[in-house]
């Protein structure tokens, strides 16, 4: 809990949980794992045009914090190149600590992670949809 003055200020998350993600860098690096699955920080350096060690800080920080986990390493050219994941759920709270949080943000954190689950499901359902498609056609060709 922060304080004010000497008085206790309400807040929702671990000012340190909310730090790690005060460079655009890490915010990157985070976006792109959800998005991808699976990246090394050489991709991410090579497609950014800086130097690994630079990108490979801020995995570090990010594993530091217990936000991703290495996955597999490869060697490439004389050297190892990690593979990380993200670990989800990227916020994780006990019920004690979801309760003290105010209701309306409850509320709105609950409805935008429903939003995000039925737009999962909705593309997931899409694209078995499209791939049964492609199969039928593949076997109308044939016949």
């Amino acid at each position: 809990m922060g304080k004010l003055d000497g008085k206790k200020l309400k807040q929702i998350l671990d000012p340190s949980f909310a730090k790690v993600f005060t460079h655009p860098l890490r915010n990157h690096v985070w976006v792109t794992l959800f998005e991808r699955g699976l990246v090394s920080p050489a991709e991410i350096a090579h497609e950014l045009g800086l130097e690994p060690s630079d990108v490979s800080y801020h995995f570090r920080e990010l594993i530091g914090r217990g936000l991703i986990r290495l996955v597999r390493t490869e060697q490439r050219r004389g050297f190892e190149e990690h593979f990380y994941e993200p670990i989800a759920p990227a916020v994780n709270f006990d019920d004690r600590e979801w309760m003290r949080i105010p209701k309306g943000v409850r509320s709105g954190f609950s409805a935008e992670l429903l939003r995000q689950i039925c737009r999962s499901f909705v593309g997931a359902v899409d694209a078995r949809d499209r791939a049964g498609e492609r199969r039928l056609v593949g076997q109308t060709r044939k016949r």
